[in-house]
């Protein structure tokens, strides 16, 4: 943007953007509405709206979700040449609106584009997940690792490796990185991976230690919301995810 006033909005956002912080929807709102052209101030937008499910573990209502998705798509229309903006642009349309293969086009788009950018890695990493290509997602989230080692969404990344580890059936490695994060800072998507993966490998208990502990923070948890706060291309995966988030104690 040429706009001064709508880089300052959207810088204020971006620095609010990983906390989960309604302000940082509001700071891209007013950056969009002194620039409607500007592409990464759509595509954040889209991105903060994203996070607000991940980390509410129930799906956003029906109004904010197809408004992010509108945010992504204008971006996309925006910002065909920006390797930030087809990157988080992707990520919302895998995540939100289930498009795994558009996503995937996009997202292997922004890796062409700017091979060096982390975001760009997180997000093939995050779409290839949710594809149930596990290997391509290890292989993602450790190039954005690579680049970016004091990254904000490197936990994140770290999170999809465990999802992917346990995509593929090697538990124990999933299980183990699992509890790493756990232990340092809980969250709705690291204890979802803590308790597939301790329940897959038969660590019942501590799996349900872990859900009990989800519930008191995240009390809208529900199986039935599994497949939107860790969506998953096939019905064997969803149905394994949902089987292993009933059997340590999510209730339905």
């Amino acid at each position: 943007t040429e706009r001064l006033d709508s880089y300052d909005f959207y810088l204020r956002g971006a620095a609010l953007a990983h906390q989960g912080t309604p302000n940082a929807l509001e700071l891209f709102r007013k950056a969009i509405e002194r620039d409607k052209e500007f592409a990464a101030a759509h595509a954040m937008a889209a991105f903060v709206l994203m996070v607000q499910q991940g980390r509410s573990g129930s799906p956003l209502p029906d109004r904010k979700r197809d408004e992010a998705v509108q945010f992504a798509e204008q971006a996309i229309q925006l910002g065909r040449e920006d390797a930030a903006v087809l990157a988080r642009s992707a990520h919302v349309l895998c995540y939100l609106a289930h498009q795994y293969d558009r996503a995937t086009l996009l997202a292997n788009e922004a890796v062409a584009l700017n091979a060096n950018l982390a975001v760009a890695w997180h997000s093939r990493g995050w779409v290839a997940l949710m594809s149930v290509i596990p290997d391509l997602a290890i292989e993602s989230f450790q190039r954005m690792m690579r680049l970016s080692p004091l990254d904000p969404l490197i936990n994140l990344a770290r999170c999809g490796i465990s999802l992917a580890h346990f995509q593929a059936s090697r538990y124990e490695e999933g299980f183990e990185i699992a509890k790493a994060l756990v232990d340092m800072k809980p969250g709705t998507h690291s204890s979802g991976a803590y308790i597939i993966n301790a329940i897959a490998l038969g660590r019942t208990p501590e799996g349900t230690a872990e859900a009990t502990r989800l519930l008191k923070s995240e009390p809208a948890l529900r199986v039935p919301f599994a497949h939107d706060i860790f969506p998953m291309r096939t019905e064997e995966m969803k149905a394994k995810v949902a089987t292993a988030l009933r059997e340590a104690g999510v209730p339905d």
